[in-house]
Formats: C-alpha cells, structure tokens, sequence
C-alpha cells in the first residue's frame, strides 16, 4: 500500500467514526428543504448513498448518511459564494 493509498484509508476511517447526518436533520438546521438538501449532497465526496433499486411494485428508495466534515466543507463553499 502506497502513501497515498494508506491517506485516503486513514481519512475515510476518520470519516467513519464521525457524525452523520440525514437531509432531514440539515435541512432543519439551514431551514431549507430536504429535498435541496440531497440534491446539494448527492454527488458530493465522502456522502454515504445507500441505494434499493426501483422494482415494478416498489420505488426507488435512497438513504444519505452525510458526515459532519462534508456538511461544514459544502457551508464552507455555499458562503464564500
């Protein structure tokens, strides 16, 4: 493992050992809705997307996990516009 291979491991371990949120509860805390709330997170690095597939009887269903280092990275970006 390179030294850059053992970063990424050592940062996304950091990563998962933090506080994660759901759109809901950011939504609530920027008084925004949770729908923009995934869609400014869902391509975003290091948000967690689990994800069921659309069946014929059942819709598509996505559950975001977004770690609080994400959250102050895009508030970061979004005031400095």
């Amino acid at each position: 493992m390179g030294f850059s291979q053992k970063r990424v491991f050592a940062l996304m371990s950091d990563i998962a050992l933090e506080r994660h949120y759901t759109p809901t509860e950011i939504a609530a805390l920027w008084n925004k809705d949770p729908k923009t709330i995934r869609l400014l997170f869902e391509n975003e690095p290091g948000v967690l997307i689990i994800t069921r597939p659309e069946t014929r009887k059942k819709q598509r269903y996505r559950s975001f996990s977004i770690p609080e280092s994400v959250v102050r990275r895009v508030h970061v970006r979004l005031s400095s516009r």
